[in-house]
């Protein structure tokens, strides 16, 4: 599983997270401190997407998760962008 969206954002915007997996998995994303969680498939090319809501300031974690493979987590923080 990999990331390919930076991890910082500006405050007050939405913010596109992307990366790649395996082709017809489904991942589990949780942004905790925004109350969000959503699953997100991965399509056959690979790619996965997810764009939050709009984002107040502060650091909030991220975790994406393959279910099938509990073992398989990936965790990164969004960090405003210094203005």
């Amino acid at each position: 599983m990999g990331l390919t969206s930076p991890a910082g954002y500006e405050v007050g915007t939405a913010h596109r997270i992307t990366g790649t997996a395996a082709p017809g998995l489904r991942l589990e994303l949780a942004i905790p401190s925004l109350g969000v969680f959503a699953e997100i498939p991965v399509a056959s090319n690979g790619t996965w997407s997810f764009t939050t809501p709009q984002i107040g300031g502060g650091v909030h974690g991220v975790l994406v998760s393959d279910s099938a493979d509990p073992g398989n987590d990936l965790w990164f923080e969004l960090i405003p962008l210094p203005v």
